[in-house]
């Protein structure tokens, strides 16, 4: 609202980012803002339906896949980093971009080694999640002609590159 009231001209871009169940949230939430729009707390029109650009960024996204789900023309750029080693069934990485590079060259995911936390984080030995973390950023800083954030340092001992057997957490 106070970006309208500085500058009328300004255009309102959204980039989703969600890890694990947050990631399948974050592509729902697209379909929401393509159908409703964006308003103001007291329900102003600040875009209306089907004019917001938005990008998605994914990390390892689990749930249940709705049939109804799909994304919605105003997602003009996607990113998914998908688990191949999670071994639980409830969380195994959702095809919501679907596998490697779009025709259009808009949406590209790509399988990581590890389980559901060695991508989106967890592990005291967290290399590879840390890498996920870098590739994600990568693609955050692609979207914008000013760097957003700054990857984190990788660690150089081997010993931090590890897949977690996820399915034995708890045992």
């Amino acid at each position: 609202e106070a970006w309208l009231r500085e500058d009328p001209d300004a255009r309102i871009s959204l980039l989703i980012v969600g890890g694990s169940w947050g990631a399948l949230q974050g592509a729902e939430f697209t379909m929401m803002v393509d159908v409703l729009g964006l308003h103001s707390p007291t329900g102003e029109v600040l875009v209306p339906p089907h004019r917001t650009a938005q990008a998605l960024a994914l990390l390892a996204p689990t749930g249940y896949l709705p049939p109804e789900l799909h994304l919605p023309p105003s997602v003009v750029s996607g990113f998914q980093l998908s688990a191949t080693d999670e071994k639980r069934p409830d969380f195994q990485s959702l095809p919501i971009l679907g596998d490697g590079r779009s025709s259009d060259g808009r949406f590209i995911s790509l399988p990581v080694p590890g389980s559901l936390s060695d991508v989106c984080g967890g592990y005291r030995l967290n290399g590879l999640s840390t890498r996920a973390a870098n590739l994600l950023i990568d693609y955050i800083n692609g979207l914008s002609t000013t760097p957003l954030l700054s990857e984190q340092p990788e660690p150089d001992d081997p010993r931090m590159n590890v897949v977690h057997r996820s399915e034995e957490e708890g045992t």
